[in-house]
């Protein structure tokens, strides 16, 4: 496969691995455009979802698989061989490819023609050392960036050439784990840290591209999970302790409560000033100005994932359930 960017003189130096997809059919007819919840191969389990800018869902599987849903209803299926783990957090890069943070390695996924690179660094000098990408966002510099779970964690960057460059956090403990990545409107990359693996209090940082790092502390217990940039200019974070956060670009912090007992699993932008969050059993819509309702799914195992669905509705993942739900707020 070759790297859009990446001269024909590299590839030799490109530690990937092909692979490719197969429509594995869908609920739904090819021609139908109405949602409906996708039933996914039995121990799928999806645990990050996408919506890309053409429409189309992206589902990371456990079973070394990302699933992706076309915007006429078919479902397509893309494995990935020599994957040593499973598929986690997703984005769509400057170069409209798909890139998922992996088990010591990343993912690459063409859409036009479904190729598959999976690399632990590629270009003229390539770092097979990449820690332990776990979550994933576009930077402003044209460039995919990566946050690692090492000890300390670091941040990675794969340029337009395919060339790795590690950057340090200096200041993050080293225990902290880095829960989600978003580029803000200020073309910084904004960071989600908590102690402990999400147990303990947390962090919001602000990182750019030239090294530099700010943070900000949040109380004890609060621990935030994805950061997204919101409608508003300001970005907003799940946090696990009931509790929705919003920070601007300037670090003023503000947060919103939910009852007791609901902790905020995922958070993604909405329609209409709005975002979407999830809790286990709940789907939940929060506006900019603060007004938030969440609607209880009977039939869900545990909710995790979200992502903005057609005709204003959210794509939910239920991962014991092997499904992600098309959700649809009552009328």
């Amino acid at each position: 496969m070759m790297v859009r960017g990446t001269p024909p003189c590299l590839l030799a130096a490109l530690v990937l691995l092909l692979g490719g997809c197969a429509d594995s059919g869908s609920s739904e007819g090819a021609s139908s455009h109405t949602p409906h919840d996708i039933v996914l191969p039995r121990g799928a389990y999806p645990s990050h979802l996408l919506t890309s800018r053409d429409g189309s869902l992206w589902i990371s599987e456990s079973g070394e698989a990302v699933a992706r849903r076309l915007p006429n209803g078919r479902l397509l299926q893309y494995r990935l061989p020599g994957s040593e783990n499973s598929p986690g957090d997703l984005e769509e890069g400057p170069d409209e490819a798909i890139w998922i943070a992996g088990f010591e390695e990343f993912i690459r996924i063409d859409p036009d023609n479904g190729s598959i690179g999976i690399g632990a660094g590629f270009g003229p000098h390539p770092n097979p050392e990449v820690g332990l990408p776990e979550v994933v966002a576009a930077g402003p510099d044209g460039a995919v960036w990566f946050g690692e779970g090492g000890v300390p964690p670091n941040l990675l960057r794969v340029g337009p050439d395919g060339s790795t460059s590690t950057y340090a956090l200096i200041g993050v403990e080293e225990e902290a784990a880095i829960n989600g990545m978003a580029l803000g409107p200020d073309r910084a990359i904004w960071l989600s840290l908590s102690e402990e693996f999400g147990s303990g209090h947390g962090e919001i940082g602000r990182f750019t591209p030239d090294g530099r790092l700010r943070l900000w502390h949040l109380p004890a217990d609060h621990a935030p999970r994805q950061i997204v940039a919101g409608p508003d200019g300001a970005l907003w974070f799940a946090e696990g302790d009931h509790r929705i956060g919003r920070i601007t670009t300037d670090g003023e912090i503000s947060e919103f409560t939910l009852r007791p007992g609901l902790a905020v699993n995922d958070i993604a932008v909405g329609e209409n000033d709005s975002l979407w969050f999830t809790t286990k059993k709940r789907v939940g819509r929060i506006a900019t100005s603060g007004k938030l309702k969440t609607w209880l799914v009977p039939d869900a195992d545990y909710l995790f994932a979200v992502a903005p669905a057609p005709a204003g509705g959210a794509w939910v993942g239920d991962g014991p359930a092997d499904r992600v739900r098309y959700f649809q707020p009552p009328s």
